[in-house]
């Protein structure tokens, strides 16, 4: 099966294709050139292809373009809509027809063997050719999808760009099966590249759609991000991992804590795009912080600035959490009535100063407390939850059946 190699012009403008898959393309203000790779090939009379483009300094990942070559090879049709008329050019040269991804090294163009051999010496360059070469019938292959794909895995894993972006596409796709170890590990290698974090949001986003429907999974795609340095994994997982029975996992407040350091110290920390994933972590870490739990040490004043910092940075729940340790550490004017500790709020969420529990003892300490029926409901209460807590707070059905209903009462309060 060929591939569309040579120049062709219409008087104003060219197309010219190479060996080694560049292109270049002349506009009357300028030109483009860059790398391509054959995405599809259709037989006929006329040779087709649709051809993925990637300009140089283009941050896009590429465009496609449809081009069919007239038989004899003189006119050359081209359309970047397969459903649009196409422009039509003429051809300059007498560059014969061939595959640009059949050599990996041109004094090695027709030969299997020493393809072969370079792909098994570890040049990446022709494991990929090799993976090409093996989707349809060439001079030096037969088509054997199953020796393209173990090809086309060898040259991601060895670190071929192309290969690499080929494989995610082909997880995404459904094409071949997701592995999420190696396909976030991929994405990583990817985003180094690039500077970025692109790559690691798809497979983010792609754990939250799925949440809902295999939390353990989500999760475990969260984890691997977090290990590949993906900032708004670290973050979630500093919050579901805390707060594990709101999500349908199991609760873990030491990983929780681990992953709010890592946040709050990413190298992307201070780029205002990531603002509201560090806000998350600077709160949870006001939690952590304020109790002494998942492994932190207990410090009021560093729990105060971690929550001021989130508050700065819009977190409701910071807000909240600000009072509270502000109260605690005698800096707020304000006072508390009632005293002692929300047992049945504080064995739910966690933690006697997480938000939901400091709403509840306010509204214990500046409504109920100023009524008779209110400070009798407080008495009775303080009289049962301790032995309540001790008998059933670890029992998963007596959290299933008190979480919803606080949560309820905490949102009419808010």
């Amino acid at each position: 099966m060929s591939s569309i190699i040579g120049k062709w012009e219409d008087g104003n403008t060219f197309w010219e294709f190479v060996a080694g898959g560049k292109f270049k393309h002349g506009l009357p203000q300028g030109g483009i050139e860059g790398t391509y790779i054959v995405e599809e090939t259709i037989d006929g009379p006329n040779v087709m292809q649709i051809l993925l483009l990637k300009p140089e300094n283009s941050p896009e990942d590429g465009m496609n373009l449809a081009v069919a070559l007239s038989e004899g090879g003189n006119n050359l049709a081209v359309t970047f809509n397969p459903d649009s008329e196409p422009q039509i050019f003429t051809k300059l040269t007498s560059d014969k027809i061939e595959n640009p991804h059949e050599k990996a090294d041109e004094s090695n163009e027709s030969s299997a063997d020493d393809l072969l051999a370079q792909a098994n010496s570890g040049n990446k360059d022709a494991m990929y050719s090799l993976s090409l070469s093996y989707l349809e019938v060439t001079n030096i292959t037969q088509k054997d999808i199953d020796l393209s794909l173990e090809w086309l895995n060898k040259a991601a894993d060895a670190g071929h760009n192309d290969a690499m972006h080929t494989v995610v596409r082909f997880m995404f796709e459904g094409k071949v099966d997701m592995d999420i170890d190696r396909a976030c590990k991929l994405a990583y290698e990817l985003d180094k590249q690039n500077s970025s974090q692109d790559r690691r949001d798809l497979f983010y986003d792609y754990a939250k759609k799925t949440f809902t429907i295999d939390s353990k999974r989500a999760v475990h795609i969260w984890s691997k991000l977090a290990e590949f340095e993906h900032l708004p994994s670290q973050s979630w997982l500093s919050k579901i991992c805390m707060y594990g029975s709101d999500y349908g996992i199991q609760r873990n407040a030491e990983t929780a804590f681990r992953w709010a350091i890592k946040a709050v110290s990413h190298p992307l920390a201070s780029n205002s795009e990531y603002n509201d994933d560090i806000a998350t972590a600077q709160s949870m870490l006001g939690i952590f912080y304020s109790d002494g739990i998942g492994g932190a040490e207990k410090d009021v004043d560093k729990a105060l600035q971690y929550a001021k910092e989130a508050r700065a940075r819009g977190n409701e729940s910071a807000r909240k959490l600000v009072g509270l340790l502000e109260e605690k550490s005698g800096k707020s004017q304000s006072s508390s009535s009632g005293g002692g500790g929300c047992y049945i709020a504080t064995c739910v969420y966690g933690s006697y100063d997480c938000p939901e529990v400091w709403t509840l003892r306010q509204y214990r300490d500046n409504t109920l407390s100023q009524y008779t029926l209110g400070r009798l409901f407080i008495r009775a209460y303080y009289g049962v939850s301790p032995t309540i807590v001790t008998i059933f707070g670890k029992a998963k059905w007596f959290q299933s059946i008190a979480k919803p209903v606080l949560d309820k009462i905490v949102s009419m309060l808010s």
